[in-house]
């Protein structure tokens, strides 16, 4: 995506006016967006309000210093540097250039009565990133060069034309579909997962064998689903699926059957796990059928694949 930086140049203005130029002119061959409000005399709190917005809507901040601290706010601390001080602490990349004899140069240049405050300033903007300059040509070039590197070191927002977002408004709109269907179908992954854990868990029935009179033995839900999910599949009468049952479960010593109220119980319990479903309610008991629902199959295969490589 083609988009631009903006990059916010500080420093004192009268002493810097060809060096700022300079600066300004390298910053658009670069194709970055120049910005700073120096040129505007910030002296009251709504005028500081402003400048602070500029910083914040910037990707890179730029200091340069020469001789001169510059005007001073009433606690005594020059713009320039309340705006470094800023933009360091918003996590903006910061860069600094500090002309190499700033001692050399006229007087008119210099600023002798904040000589110290613009000394223990130098010392807070050499800490970070630094680099030197001695003339205005070198100062374009060694920022120029300097703020390539940091931008492919430290990748920002940047500003984008508004034709392009909307040319991608469809993208966004297709990127968003896909999102839900992936939403959606995590969430189906999710219930089926829940569902299986249920029918994995153990009851224990009795039933009554004339052969082998009461017997108590222990099944999961998942082998109570199994043997009704075979004739489930196209629908079964509630007689049907004692059938089933009945010549599916095994006791140890031989398959029983259960009443026809307690497998009514089972498959109701199968029917609140979101298994099967009732259909032709309107149809007398007897010949109602009940048939596996989506997850229902979706189990039941699952069961099948489980028993195929014999994990429990």
């Amino acid at each position: 995506m083609d988009k631009r930086h903006q990059v916010f140049v500080s420093s004192t203005y009268l002493d810097l006016q060809v060096e700022r130029q300079k600066v300004m002119h390298a910053l658009l061959e670069l194709d970055y967006i120049p910005a700073g409000m120096e040129l505007f005399p910030a002296a009251d709190e709504s005028q500081w309000t402003h400048i602070k917005r500029v910083i914040d809507s910037s990707d890179y901040y730029v200091v340069i210093i020469a001789a001169r601290y510059g005007s001073v706010d009433p606690s005594g601390k020059s713009y320039t540097q309340m705006e470094y001080e800023y933009a360091v602490d918003k996590g903006i990349p910061t860069i600094g250039f500090i002309h190499a004899d700033a001692g050399g140069l006229p007087d008119a240049k210099r600023d002798s009565e904040h000589e110290a405050q613009l000394g223990r300033f130098k010392g807070v903007v050499m800490n970070k990133l630094c680099k030197m300059w001695s003339s205005p040509d070198e100062l374009a070039g060694v920022v120029s060069r300097s703020l390539i590197q940091l931008v492919s070191q430290k990748e920002r927002p940047g500003w984008v034309r508004g034709t392009v977002l909307a040319g991608m408004e469809e993208e966004v709109a297709a990127l968003r579909g896909k999102l839900r269907d992936a939403e959606l179908r995590l969430g189906c992954i999710e219930r089926d997962r829940v569902a299986t854990e249920k029918i994995i868990q153990h009851f224990s029935v009795e039933a009554y064998s004339a052969l082998h009179g009461a017997i108590r033995t222990r099944w999961s839900w998942g082998a109570v689903f199994s043997a009704f999910a075979s004739g489930m599949w196209d629908g079964a009468t509630t007689d049907q699926a004692v059938a089933l049952l009945g010549n599916s479960m095994h006791s140890g010593v031989g398959p029983y059957p259960l009443p026809k109220n307690d497998v009514e119980h089972l498959i109701g319990h199968l029917r609140a796990l979101g298994l099967v479903e009732l259909v032709d309610s309107g149809k007398p008991i007897e010949l109602r059928r009940w048939k596996l629902t989506e997850l229902g199959k979706t189990v039941c295969t699952q069961e099948a694949l489980r028993s195929a490589s014999g994990t429990q």
